[in-house]
């Protein structure tokens, strides 16, 4: 079977998105693939450099030698990241240093153990692990090489969240680089400027979208806005309140590009105008949010990267979800929110039935994990849009 129909069979095809048309350059996958998922190439050598690192660790005379492959491997993993996030061809430095480091370490080794033993089983896995870098930098120079040029402007014809891919024009694959950020609503019929390196086989990674500046708001029926993304205080009502839950714009909370947030607050959705019910079927809106951010270790090596779902399927029936309680104050967090719209049939008896969801919209928020006192004084001062009577409770 080959599901992407790249020629490769899925059986040893690493890589089973791969657009149409599109070169391969290694493993079944092609440029944007790779330039997606850099640890395709990345996470083999990091596997085998750790193996031999393990067989030296009863060798006390081969402590330098571990040390240059943990920094090796540290020069790896950034020319990684930066390849992930779109800056494709500014990461041949890191890599560079990698190999570098890499063949330090082997000839390190080779004094260790002497000249009669170039044939002991560290020696030679480092041999081999060197030529599996060197390969594995020239697949990331030949992804250098396909750029052909950093912007287009189109339509946008479709969008695949779990593949974090839109289409463009019904031609244009563009996958989105790990850093990808856009301060304007994306949904299908929109026209966009595409910012990221744009590859020869009519693929692209976008690093950020803007709206074209003769696009307008969004026309045709088209409810992308009728459900709005609201934000929850700590404290929804006066205690013993049987009131409704207290939703207040984003707005205010900004400052500047980012949203000033706190743990105990939540989001929740607002009906704004969507389509009244009608039998048997109806329109169904709903909210998708997605947070990532950064969890930091003592050096940049150990960082690591959180994605995790807030909500999977928000409506405005539904109870505010509350923002993550263990993410540190001071960080910043992208929060992804999906607009999605189903259809949803009535059968007799009652039976309901639900149409897969479409993508009507995709918006990022960056938001602030402030501290509580910061972040209600701002939210008070820009004014909410819902009045609140508890003031009185809320200690400065």
């Amino acid at each position: 079977m080959d599901s992407d129909a790249d020629g490769v069979r899925d059986s040893t095809d690493n890589c089973h998105q791969t657009p149409r048309g599109a070169t391969l350059i290694a493993q079944g996958c092609s440029a944007l693939d790779v330039a997606e998922n850099p640890r395709l190439i990345v996470k083999p050598i990091l596997q085998d450099l750790e193996a031999i690192k393990k067989s030296l660790a009863g060798t006390p005379s081969a402590a330098a030698v571990a040390k240059h492959l943990d920094e090796a491997g540290g020069e790896f993993k950034r020319a990684a990241i930066k390849i992930a996030d779109g800056n494709i061809c500014n990461a041949s430095s890191e890599y560079n240093r990698g190999l570098l480091r890499l063949s330090d370490a082997e000839g390190l080794l080779r004094k260790v153990i002497g000249a009669d033993n170039d044939q002991t089983r560290q020696l030679a896995g480092l041999r081999s692990l060197n030529q599996e870098a060197i390969i594995g930098g020239s697949v990331f120079n030949q992804v250098c090489k396909s750029v052909a040029s950093r912007r287009s402007t189109g339509r946008i014809t479709r969008i695949d969240d779990a593949a974090r891919r839109i289409e463009i024009d019904s031609k244009l694959v563009v996958g989105l680089a790990t850093s990808f950020l856009t301060k304007d609503q994306l949904y299908v019929g929109r026209v966009v400027q595409v910012n990221g390196p744009h590859f020869r086989s009519g693929a692209a990674m976008a690093q950020d979208l803007v709206v074209a500046q003769a696009e307008q708001g969004p026309h045709g029926g088209l409810f992308v806005d009728c459900l709005q993304l609201r934000v929850t205080p700590p404290q929804t009502n006066s205690p013993g309140s049987p009131g409704p839950v207290t939703k207040l714009q984003l707005a205010g909370f900004q400052d500047g590009d980012q949203v000033m947030v706190e743990a105990g607050m939540g989001i929740a959705a607002e009906d704004v105008g969507c389509p009244a019910p009608r039998f048997p079927a109806q329109k169904r809106y709903s909210l998708h949010a997605k947070l990532s951010y950064t969890v930091h270790g003592n050096n940049r090596v150990s960082d690591r990267q959180v994605t995790r779902t807030l909500a999977l399927d928000l409506d405005s029936e539904d109870r505010p979800v509350l923002l993550p309680a263990d993410i540190p104050s001071g960080t910043i967090v992208t929060m992804t929110v999906l607009s999605r719209e189903q259809t949803v049939k009535t059968l007799p008896g009652g039976i309901r039935v639900y149409s897969p969801v479409r993508v009507l919209a995709i918006r990022t928020y960056q938001l602030d994990m402030a501290g509580p006192r910061r972040t209600l004084i701002t939210g008070l001062r820009r004014g909410p849009v819902y009045a609140r009577r508890d003031l009185d409770l809320i200690a400065f």
